[in-house]
């Protein structure tokens, strides 16, 4: 079995701390340590050497040179120390399950070890001093599977956090793709289709994509930059982008400044749901609305394009009522009765 370097120097310093301490500790109880209580201390000590590189063996090894310790009728003392540190270790770094079992097993072993030695020493109590005998295993495990508790909870919640980041990423590198490159077919299709008798168009349209595939690198490089704390770009320069792309859109804000984390959640409500009309409504005619309502913020995406029946349930309208959700607020979407699409998120200010 490996030794690491400081294990086993922390193994030889417990061996000569427990081989000195015993001395005091002998003559405290008026009880002499001969040299085989010298020599059990000084192993339990460094039987430590494997505490954290074997766990078992050395929780064995320290309850069984204690239990010698006991049979032999040496003094009370700290050579109890080595074997509660031991069972510590186990629980800390092993399976509750694992550690539970084995700590069950060495504290039936310690009491049978000590339990002839209290009917000699303490005629009157044997039974209560083997009940608390194994407290020194006990507790020893009990504060280990804490601390192992603790540590399992701690790296749970910074997994977790890591996947949320994972996943929020995602969402803003699938909403500025998606918007941009949903653009870019458009204009695409449209030089696709005027290419032979209109020419001029066609170079509007090429235009256009390079505009938009530039623009799209640009806010991809500012989401990144927003999961860092910067501001992204208002709704005002998107629209603006998606009109010079093709699209119409009529916008009217009638809200003043907003808190930057409703900003961003709008701005992104307001980037998807266009990019749906550009996908699936033939990029047919749109209206933005942002009002503020009470305490709220109400956004409002409606387009006239060919009559829905039901929502699509893709990534885009899951990303955002997630994002809605998430920011506190209410999020619907759905065919409009007389054609078309909205898409409706209210979110509070406060």
């Amino acid at each position: 079995m490996r030794i690491r370097a400081l294990d086993a120097a922390v193994a030889v310093a417990a061996a000569v701390a427990l081989v000195l301490a015993s001395v005091p500790a002998a003559w405290g109880q008026g009880h002499r340590i001969d040299a085989a209580g010298f020599t059990l201390a000084a192993l339990s000590g460094l039987a430590l050497a494997w505490h954290r590189t074997a766990p078992v063996v050395t929780v064995v090894a320290t309850v069984a040179l204690n239990g010698v310790y006991q049979l032999l009728d040496q003094p009370y003392g700290p050579v109890q120390l080595p074997m509660m540190l031991a069972v510590f270790e186990l629980a800390r770094l092993r399976p509750v399950r694992l550690s539970a079992l084995v700590t069950a097993v060495m504290a039936v072993l310690s009491v049978g070890a000590a339990v002839p030695r209290f009917l000699v020493e303490a005629v009157h109590t044997p039974a209560l001093l083997a009940v608390l005998w194994p407290a020194w295993l006990i507790i020893p495990w009990s504060l280990g599977a804490l601390v192992a508790a603790n540590a399992r909870s701690r790296k749970e919640l910074l997994l977790r956090g890591a996947l949320e980041e994972r996943m929020r990423l995602a969402a803003e590198v699938h909403d500025v793709a998606g918007h941009g490159f949903a653009v870019v077919a458009m204009q695409a299709g449209v030089a696709e289709v005027v290419f032979d008798e209109q020419p001029d168009q066609v170079r509007e349209s090429l235009a256009a994509i390079r505009e938009t595939s530039t623009r799209a690198l640009d806010e991809l490089r500012a989401s990144l930059a927003a999961l860092r704390g910067e501001s992204l770009p208002d709704v005002r320069g998107l629209v603006e982008r998606v009109r010079a792309g093709g699209l119409p859109v009529d916008l009217a804000i009638d809200v003043s400044e907003l808190p930057p984390a409703v900003a961003t959640v709008a701005y992104r409500v307001v980037q998807e749901s266009l990019t749906n009309v550009l996908r699936h409504a033939d990029a047919a005619p749109a209206s933005v609305r942002l009002t503020a309502v009470d305490e709220d913020l109400l956004v409002e995406i409606t387009d006239t394009g060919p009559p829905a029946t039901e929502p699509v349930a893709g990534q885009g309208l899951t990303g955002m009522r997630s994002r809605v959700e998430s920011a506190g607020g209410e999020f619907t979407a759905g065919p409009v009765a007389t054609g078309g699409f909205r898409v409706r998120a209210r979110l509070p200010l406060g």
